[in-house]
Order: structure tokens, then sequence, then C-alpha cells
């Protein structure tokens, strides 16, 4: 399980690093990786370092783009544990929706910003917000139940796709246009306008 993120306090990651903790008790084989890098990050590896999780949390730094697409296929759990925040319940991340897209099961904080994007129980899990102990339960129970994570999964990919392709977003904001102008959107196909064309459309 793990992330892959900015390593800021809001984000946060040691409720993440003390919900390892608490859940390598009861499954030693557990491993947590956190990808990216920032300014919390010395204070994380120390609590890792004081909790003696290292076996258990590893920090890989930052990674190229490329990269970061592989750990969202590879983890079997996504974590968003963000903190209660301004800004954390008002924006809306994209880490969760690439980890559904990838077919990753996601544990997110129940925040406003992010219960857009995960339905508890059907397309992820929603923990409270700055509660390692909670977060755990949700993390075992995940890593007890590969079919709960798998369904988790494929929910999550289906939805990501139904709802947060680029195709989706650019239909949804041409119908948005058409109802605030009064005007109804031409017909769309997948041909990129000429500059002539695009001015005819408009005129």
């Amino acid at each position: 399980m793990g992330t892959v993120t900015s390593v800021v306090d809001y984000e946060g990651l040691d409720d993440l690093v003390r919900a390892v903790d608490i859940a390598r008790k009861s499954v030693p084989s557990i491993l947590a990786v956190i990808v990216g890098d920032g300014v919390a990050r010395p204070g994380l590896q120390q609590l890792v370092s004081d909790l003696g999780i290292q076996d258990h949390l590893k920090f890989c730094g930052r990674v190229d783009r490329s990269e970061a697409v592989e750990y969202f296929r590879s983890l079997d759990v996504f974590v968003v544990p963000r903190k209660d925040r301004t800004v954390t319940r008002a924006v809306t991340p994209l880490k969760p929706v690439e980890a559904l897209a990838s077919r990753t099961a996601v544990v997110a904080s129940d925040l406003p910003a992010l219960r857009e994007v995960i339905d508890h129980g059907v397309t992820g899990l929603l923990t409270p917000p700055d509660d390692p102990e909670t977060l755990a339960a949700a993390l075992l129970e995940l890593a007890r139940d590969p079919q709960t994570r798998e369904r988790l999964a494929r929910a999550g990919r289906e939805w990501a796709l139904e709802n947060r392709t680029w195709a989706v977003t650019a239909k949804e904001t041409v119908t948005r246009y058409g109802e605030m102008t009064g005007r109804t959107p031409a017909p769309q196909n997948d041909r990129i306008l000429t500059p002539e064309e695009t001015r005819e459309r408009q005129s």
C-alpha cells in the first residue's frame, strides 16, 4: 500500500505512518511506500525511526511521471490520508482519480472534496481524517480480504472511465457552456476543427 504525493503536512502522511505501525502488529508482512518529496519528509522519517518500522515503510523520493504511473498500478491499496483543512475540504486532488483509473483500491479521508470521487463501500473506503486507528482498520480489512479489494478496484476503474476521462470532461464543458449561453452546441466529433471552421461556427 502507499501513496504518490507531495510530502507536506496537510497530506496526513504521519497518520499513514501511525496506521502502518498499528496494522503491522496484525499483518507483519505489511509494506507501505511514500512516493514523492517535500518539507515534511525529514519529520516523517524520524517518526518511522522512532516507531521502529523501517522494514514496513519506505520512502521512494521524487520519481519521473512515467515511473509514478507504475506505482499507481502496482500498489494493492492507494491511500489518501489528508488532514481536515480548508484546502483539503475544498480541493479535489487528481491522485485518487489516477489510482481509481489504474484499478487500484483507494482508502481516503472522509472529506467533501474526496467524497466527490470516492463512494464509500462502492468505489473505495472513507475514514475519518486525523484518525490513524480507523485508517489502520480499513487497511487491515483490505489486506485480509482480496475479494473486497478487487471489487472496489474494479468499480473504481469503471467510475473513473465513465466520469473522469478527457472526453467526458469535454462533453460536460460543452453542455454547461450551452446551458449558460442559451445556445445549442454543434454536434461533436473526433476531428479537430480548423481555425476557419471554428470562426464559422462561432459566427
